[in-house]
């Protein structure tokens, strides 16, 4: 499957700007004509075959129309910019290694673990923003700040919640063994 070279371009420098934040905001597959998401996402994963050096068969054009079929059904909240990033960072070795192969299996084995990153990312900015009261996010000094609050609250109901236990005995000894409630006090 040999994409003209402008449109080789034109995917390569949409590529480049990819980003866990805008792939996060971006038109998902299912937000998008069946045909135009297909047609994209069969040149980004001939791209990305083309330009990994593995020495056994690559995918040939029937197999990557397959794999972009089974990736719009199965991926259909997560956007064709996900997978230029994913794709991105699998030649970065971010997501594991090339082990001599590229086809189906090690296209899905790489966006698990995109998705990995990708949603762990965005829980931390979530959490961040979250305990930082005014909205921002200001991950460096709010950790250490919170983890040290955590713990003194943490103490803090621990030794409220003992004290209710001794009060409720208390209260528990007075009432049905007035001679235990003696010795307690």
């Amino acid at each position: 499957m040999d994409l003209p070279m402008s449109y080789q371009m034109s995917v390569m420098d949409i590529q480049v700007s990819r980003s866990f934040d805008i792939c996060h905001v971006a038109t998902k597959v299912f937000q998008m004509p069946t045909q135009s998401s297909l047609k994209l996402t069969c040149a980004v994963i001939s791209l990305f075959n083309k330009s990994v050096k593995v020495t056994t068969e690559k995918m040939n054009g029937l197999e990557i129309y397959e794999t972009a079929i089974m990736f719009c059904d199965k991926y259909t909240h997560e956007s064709v910019s996900d997978l230029m990033l994913c794709l991105k960072m699998a030649k970065a070795g971010e997501l594991g290694i090339i082990y001599n192969r590229f086809d189906t299996a090690a296209l899905f084995e790489f966006f698990r673990t995109y998705l990995d990153l990708k949603w762990a990312r965005h829980e931390r900015n979530l959490f961040a923003q979250k305990t930082q009261g005014d909205g921002s996010v200001n991950t460096e000094h709010h950790t250490s700040m919170f983890v040290a609050e955590r713990k003194e609250k943490s103490k803090k109901t621990e030794y409220e919640w003992k004290e209710a236990v001794r009060v409720q005995t208390v209260i528990d000894a007075k009432r049905f063994e007035p001679a235990v409630y003696e010795e307690i006090q």
